[in-house]
């Protein structure tokens, strides 16, 4: 929901968001504009074969779960949405959470049109953006995730994250971001 979306990013204010910076309302449109940036799928093609992609991605995926932490914390809120396509870079290099067309209070149910049966969804809402912090780990360091058994794959992820990794995407676990 466009409306939703620009109520929220212009209200949610954090330096690991995406920001707002003007709109453009016409009764066919909304046009949101923010800071330039570029998706964080794009950045990662043209940084993963530079010797530093590992400071580069650890780095990003801080940026992004203070985002979250942020978000679940401060403001009582899911974002519903954490995955590669929800991440945007900017000039700077710094990876911003955007994508807030399914942000929703902690306390209520899951927006309508959020897809209950996608790949990043888990068992317990609550644990949504756990769970998708975890999809965008796997998707940082492997790209594009088409199966949740893909999930399994771990090879590519630095060694030092992978227990904290699989504690995210485990249906059981109790690890909550915020």
């Amino acid at each position: 929901n466009c409306q939703t979306c620009l109520k929220r990013m212009k209200t949610l204010k954090h330096p690991d968001l995406i920001n707002f910076v003007d709109v453009n309302e016409s009764p066919k449109e909304i046009l949101i504009v923010t800071e330039k940036v570029v998706p964080l799928e794009k950045y990662l093609r043209e940084k993963s074969d530079s010797g530093n992609f590992p400071f580069i991605a650890s780095w990003g995926l801080f940026q992004i779960l203070r985002g979250i932490v942020f978000l679940n914390s401060t403001c009582k809120c899911h974002h519903n949405q954490v995955r590669l396509s929800s991440v945007f870079v900017n000039k700077s290099g710094d990876w911003k959470l955007g994508a807030f067309d399914f942000v929703s209070n902690a306390s209520d149910s899951p927006p309508n049109g959020l897809a209950q049966t996608d790949l990043y969804w888990p068992s317990d809402h609550a644990k949504i953006d756990s769970y998708g912090f975890g999809c965008l780990i796997w998707e940082t360091f492997n790209r594009n995730l088409t199966r949740k058994t893909d999930l399994k794959e771990v090879s590519k992820l630095p060694g030092q994250i992978v227990k904290l990794y699989q504690k995210l995407i485990h249906p059981k676990s109790n690890i909550r971001i915020g």
